[in-house]
């Protein structure tokens, strides 16, 4: 969807007599606008000081990587892509298995020391699919879960002895669920709040998201990462 954007109005045309040139026209689209959206203004502010010639439109930002991923599919039917997707690394196989993305290759090896900028093998390598280049990464998250270890004595369950696979944490989450109305437990991948949580002071917390977990899962600890990344799609 690359196209070419020309000033149309009189007023802006005079203004910008010195530039009267051709305005290549990007479009990306990222998810989670409560964490991105700043920070995806600040660095298409930075881009626009070194590439005045190419203006950068951002579309209203997906929900999630979910949402993201099938707005693609649904997009690739319709030829109606961004030109620069942000999409969680876990789903670049179902784009490239769907001819979606465009393999970065030839631009990295055509680009001026990419590894000065901090770019590296290990880089590429997230984002290699069938031994091709299809994204870079942006951002990582780190998912966590939070445990209420008070409640989990209640349940009969050991904090020093917490669950290290998820069979474990589903069977422990129920006992914890069982003791009120007022208590939530919620021990699936990917949601939140996590398991534990009284209603009235719990935190929402991202689940855990790697299968089997590793190896004792503590109170505000890490086992998983959820990257980033972003995919041409033209």
């Amino acid at each position: 969807m690359l196209k070419s954007w020309i000033a149309a109005a009189a007023l802006s045309l005079v203004a910008t007599a010195s530039l009267a040139q051709t305005q290549t026209e990007i479009v990306m689209q990222y998810p989670y606008p409560e964490l991105f959206t700043e920070t995806h203004k600040k660095i298409s502010e930075e881009f626009a000081k070194v590439q005045p010639n190419i203006k950068v439109t951002m579309r209203a930002p997906y929900e999630s990587y979910e949402d993201g991923t099938q707005k693609v599919l649904r997009e690739a039917v319709t030829n109606q892509m961004p030109d620069v997707s942000f999409q969680g690394l876990n789903r670049i196989r179902v784009l490239v298995d769907k001819n979606i993305p465009a393999q970065l290759d030839d631009y990295i090896a055509a680009e001026k020391d990419f590894d000065k900028q901090g770019f590296h093998q290990a880089m590429f390598d997230i984002g290699t699919a069938s031994g091709k280049v299809y994204a870079l990464p942006f951002a990582i998250s780190l998912p966590i879960v939070y445990v209420n270890l008070d409640l989990v004595k209640q349940a009969g369950g050991d904090p020093a002895n917490l669950p290290k696979t998820w069979d474990e944490l589903i069977v422990l989450a129920k006992k914890i669920k069982a003791l009120g109305n007022d208590i939530n437990a919620s021990p699936t991948p990917g949601t939140s709040p996590a398991i534990g949580c009284g209603k009235r002071r719990c935190s929402r917390a991202a689940a855990l998201c790697s299968t089997p977990m590793k190896p004792a899962l503590r109170s505000m600890d890490r086992r998983a990462s959820s990257p980033s990344a972003c995919l041409p799609v033209w």
